[in-house]
């Protein structure tokens, strides 16, 4: 329940997830979706993790094998579906 007098104000700043090739993410999201770094943890070259504009955080952890199943979607908005799912189509 609200309080009406102090209404309770949240909101999603970011989701982190762990990533086998943090840099084919980094291109994925930028070429994809035009979502640029905001902040980077490490050695640009290399980083141990980064965000984006737009509330990803990627975490490189190169040996990370986790179980499928445990994330049920991402909820991206964009200008434009149609462009963006044919550009993820044609990413690879």
């Amino acid at each position: 329940m609200m309080d009406k007098v102090h209404p309770k104000k949240a909101y999603l700043e970011h989701v982190a997830f762990k990533v086998k090739d943090i840099h084919w993410h980094i291109r994925f999201f930028r070429e994809v979706l035009g979502m640029t770094l905001r902040d980077v943890d490490g050695d640009k070259t290399s980083p141990r993790q980064v965000w984006t504009f737009g509330g990803l955080q990627l975490m490189a952890d190169p040996d990370f094998e986790g179980p499928e199943g445990r994330f049920a979607h991402l909820g991206v908005m964009c200008e434009d579906v149609d462009a963006a799912i044919a550009a993820a189509l044609s990413f690879g």
